[in-house]
């Protein structure tokens, strides 16, 4: 009788160890475990990277859109381990970082000094084992003592502009006088001919193509998405018609973002834009109809607002979008507009 009530315990025992075991593994998760072992996905940390679990970390961002492949460029960065680890910077060009070994790192880039080139959107792992792209965001875990992480990303840049006339079939002259040259932020289109505005009169309409590329061959001026924001008053203006590649996009005002929503509130329509504008450039058909009895006396305004990662007002967020979360909801990147003189 003592013998099986001494089995009884022991089994009971046993079975309470087994639970205690498994919850554990439950409550504490895997990363417990492996900080508990030393090891994580087969790799002995202390043997890859030393007692202290240290991992030198160089970083490098390659553009994209230099043909040489050689090209690398400086831009900020945030690093965020899923374990509280936490690393800023500014260089990305042999840059290097002390992580933990193991750990694994989100890593974005923001556009803290957009109009010189800071990329936030990365599209391609060159070296780094294990690294992948997430959401336009470099995802990686160091597990040896050197760990090399080389990235692409298209540099960004600013925009310039052509317009064409599709009733004259001529290009749109700009307020300095010349015609069918690219021009900078902030022109302003006439008519084909120079010092002329365009005439549109009651129930006229506007039937443009405008064409929109970054001013230098390595650079692109959309990041994750660019807003094409239109100021045309309604009670002077039908909703406009605006296709890329033949394919219309339709207003956003209802899905933007609460910073963009704030920033942007002035403009009637606002329409998204998924693609890049790089040097080969985008064209943008643009029509749109003067009300009946309506003579058009303001002058529309077409402009470009791209979309990229931010570091949050909280200091620890990284957030998307083409406007901030601070106190002015202050734009990520400079806005390119053009006029379109009718008066």
């Amino acid at each position: 009788m003592k013998k099986l009530r001494k089995k009884a315990m022991s089994e009971q025992l046993v079975f309470l160890v087994v639970i205690l075991i498994a919850a554990g593994v439950v409550y504490f998760g895997f990363p417990a475990i492996k900080e508990r072992f030393g090891s994580v996905a087969g790799v002995d940390l202390v043997a890859a990277c030393g007692d202290d679990k240290q991992a030198t970390v160089t970083l490098n961002l390659a553009n994209s859109l230099n043909t040489s492949g050689a090209e690398v460029f400086d831009a900020t960065y945030y690093m965020i381990g899923a374990e509280g680890d936490y690393e800023t910077g500014t260089a990305t060009t042999g840059e290097t970082e002390t992580l933990n070994c193991g750990e694994e790192y989100t890593l974005y880039v923001v556009a803290e000094d957009a109009d010189n080139g800071d990329n936030s959107k990365a599209t391609d792992i060159v070296l780094g084992v294990g690294a992948k792209i997430v959401d336009g965001n470099v995802v990686f875990t160091p597990n040896k003592d050197q760990y090399a992480l080389r990235w692409k990303g298209s540099q960004h840049g600013v925009l310039e502009f052509k317009a064409w006339d599709n009733d004259a079939a001529g290009w749109m002259c700009d307020s300095d006088d010349s015609c069918s040259a690219y021009e900078t932020d902030g022109v302003t289109f006439e008519s084909t001919t120079n010092g002329t505005a365009l005439a549109v009169g009651s129930g006229g309409q506007l039937d443009l193509t405008i064409t929109a590329r970054a001013t230098r061959t390595d650079t692109d001026f959309s990041d994750f998405y660019t807003l094409i924001l239109v100021e045309a008053p309604v009670a002077t203006w039908e909703e406009p018609i605006v296709k890329v590649d033949g394919v219309r996009l339709y207003d956003q005002k209802g899905s933007l973002t609460p910073e963009e929503e704030k920033q942007f509130s002035s403009y009637e329509y606002i329409y998204k834009l998924e693609k890049p504008i790089d040097y080969a450039g985008v064209d943008i058909d643009f029509h749109m109809d003067a009300l009946a009895g309506v003579d058009p006396s303001t002058d529309p305004q077409i402009d470009f607002a791209a979309a990229g990662n931010y570091l949050s007002v909280d200091g620890v967020t990284v957030k998307r979008g083409a406007a901030k979360d601070d106190s002015s909801s202050s734009v990520v990147y400079t806005v390119q507009d053009i006029t379109i003189d009718i008066t």
